[in-house]
């Protein structure tokens, strides 16, 4: 007879309570995203976006005519005017050389299915667009935006091909509970040959003592976008998951 102080005790007698408490504290961590940011949040989200819908046509010489539908939800904290859209004036290709980019904003704003006014702003970092006059409030309540622009110097040939480097909806300070994107590529191009990817960009900045910022951490979730190609001139890309505040949808093509 083995007496029982002899016996070795098995994993889980070992280390069970331990197990137990990382799956309860994991537990935990998943229910408060669920509940934050989950699929039934939309309902619940007191201020942010509710969803950025937009569609992206390509033209034979690679610029972009662009148009948004931003539904979002205000509380006066978040949003007390209305939402602004930021263009930047650049971008950086995959090789790392920025590329200049310029901006046409159409007479088509609406909110709600209204016209309304929209101011631009020339920065430092390119052009910001407010879709709201300067001293009007707007009331609690659901918006829908109707956002139109062309984009020229989106494209860029390279020594391996034509580059088409997109940030779908750029980068907000609340989340964006639901994205997606559908491109049209132009009929001039071979459709067969085209290369293409998307996927969530989280980046991590520290701001330096001139009052810029370095760039310290950049982080991709491509698991986390859903790319589907119904016809061979037709790409949509689709969030499978909540922005957080701060990330951003980028789409990536190449024409060889």
């Amino acid at each position: 007879m083995i007496h029982r102080a002899n016996q070795e005790l098995s994993f889980w007698a070992k280390h069970g309570r331990l197990v137990t408490l990382i799956v309860l504290i994991l537990s935990v961590y998943a229910g408060l995203y669920l509940y934050n940011y989950g699929p039934f949040k939309k309902w619940e989200l007191k201020e942010g976006c509710l969803s950025h819908i937009s569609t992206i046509a390509i033209s034979e010489n690679g610029s972009l005519a662009i148009k948004e539908k931003i539904t979002v939800r205000a509380a006066g904290k978040l949003i007390p005017k209305g939402i602004s859209r930021a263009l930047a004036n650049e971008y950086i290709t995959s090789t790392g050389t920025p590329a200049p980019l310029t901006y046409n904003v159409l007479n088509k704003t609406k909110r709600n299915g209204e016209p309304i006014e929209h101011v631009i702003k020339q920065q430092d970092w390119g052009t910001k667009v407010q879709l709201y006059k300067e001293g009007a409030s707007l009331p609690p309540g659901d918006y829908t935006y109707e956002f139109n622009y062309q984009v020229f110097g989106q494209s860029k040939i390279l020594s391996y091909g034509e580059e088409i480097k997109r940030y779908l909806t750029g980068k907000w300070i609340y989340p964006i509970m639901h994205a997606e994107a559908t491109i049209l590529l132009p009929k001039t191009k071979d459709p067969h040959f085209v290369k293409f990817r998307a996927y969530i960009v989280r980046q991590k900045y520290k701001k330096e003592e001139d009052g810029s910022y370095k760039l310290l951490d950049t982080k991709k979730f491509p698991e986390d976008i859903r790319v589907e190609r119904p016809e061979p001139y037709l790409i949509h890309v689709e969030s499978k998951r909540p922005l957080l505040p701060g990330e951003e949808i980028v789409f990536d093509l190449l024409f060889p």
